[in-house]
């Protein structure tokens, strides 16, 4: 039987990681938009909506 490093602790730490990484990504991106003033188009909100079902 091979060994295998993923622990259940390792997953969950990992899929907290990418959800955090993926909401902060999807701010920091909202927010200069915002900044600059541009237009938000269609993509920024469905990444918002893209993000709901992580939280």
């Amino acid at each position: 039987m091979s060994r295998t490093y993923a622990t259940p602790a390792a997953r969950i730490t990992i899929s907290i990681l990418f959800s955090v990484l993926g909401t902060l990504t999807v701010i920091l991106r909202f927010y200069a938009r915002k900044r600059s003033k541009s237009v938000l188009w269609t993509d920024v909100k469905i990444e918002i909506d893209g993000l709901c079902p992580h939280w």
